[in-house]
């Protein structure tokens, strides 16, 4: 008589722990110090580090920047960094959640490898005009750095930052530099504020009203989208400015161009006439 086994009794295979954070750090020393030279660090900097880890990245930004604020949530990674730079006055080894951690009000550079899952919302909280970020290295997956500096801007937001900061390309990351390793590459990506931007921090909160109403159809011709706020006449002379001949989608359109569209509408178009947020509808 053969005994039936008990499911409950099967050797169970423990599961890997899974990565929610989307965190993958860092190893190769050649990346890690090709990327601190990129930086361009001196003793004079403040370096935010987002991601901190175990240290990889936090050693040698310790040799370069005057002051580094290391954030990291995880409680065991926090404890290993604080032990390792208990004797450097000028590391801040900071744990809480990315996202409410409050940037500094002085000038700073942001130099790190981030947490993938949550990319978007971390440019979205940096690349703000009003931040003090002056310029940063970071290190994201491939797609996104792609998507992040392609010539064709899907997302309203690319947009927006693109008139505050420069963003750069530098190289392709193998995602065997990481443990654990990602599904796939990676990349290493600068961030310049520009000296002179393409809109004032005051316009930013108009210029947003523009990029969402235009981008609700990206792909649409961008002089279609433009009827219902300039006049005939006015687009004419406008398309004439942008020198635009033939079709050219909402996507397509440059950061000098859009910065034309935006003073044309300021300067010759009625305040009525501008793109309005939407009202929220009143729950009883």
């Amino acid at each position: 008589m053969v005994r039936k086994q008990n499911r409950s009794s099967k050797k169970k295979i423990p599961a890997k722990t899974p990565n929610y954070l989307g965190q993958h750090f860092l190893h190769n020393r050649k990346v890690i110090n090709k990327m601190i030279d990129h930086a361009n660090l001196s003793k004079n900097d403040l370096v935010v580090e987002f991601g901190a880890g175990k240290g990889a990245l936090t050693q040698p930004l310790s040799l370069k920047a005057g002051q580094i604020f290391a954030v990291e949530y995880d409680p065991q990674h926090v404890n290993l960094l604080k032990a390792d730079f208990s004797h450097s006055d000028h590391v801040r080894i900071i744990q809480q959640d990315i996202l409410k951690f409050s940037l500094p009000k002085a000038p700073f550079k942001l130099v790190a490898n981030i947490p993938y899952a949550i990319t978007t919302p971390i440019f979205e909280m940096v690349l703000h005009p009003f931040t003090r970020l002056q310029n940063g290295m970071i290190i994201i997956e491939k797609g996104a750095a792609k998507r992040f500096t392609g010539t064709f801007i899907k997302d309203g937001y690319l947009l927006v930052w693109r008139m505050w900061y420069q963003l750069k390309y530098v190289e392709t990351i193998s995602k065997y530099y990481f443990s654990p390793a990602p599904k796939v590459d990676s990349a290493m990506l600068k961030i310049i504020r520009r000296k002179v931007p393409l809109i004032s921090k005051q316009d930013y909160h108009d210029f947003v009203k523009l990029v969402n109403f235009t981008f609700k159809h990206p792909y649409q011709d961008i002089i279609d989208v433009l009827k219902t706020i300039f006049t005939h006449t006015q687009l004419k002379k406008l398309r004439k400015n942008l020198l635009i001949k033939d079709s050219l989608p909402v996507g397509a359109v440059t950061e000098e161009q859009w910065a034309l569209i935006f003073t044309t509408m300021k300067q010759y178009v009625p305040e009525q006439r501008w793109p309005r947020e939407k009202q929220k509808k009143r729950t009883r």
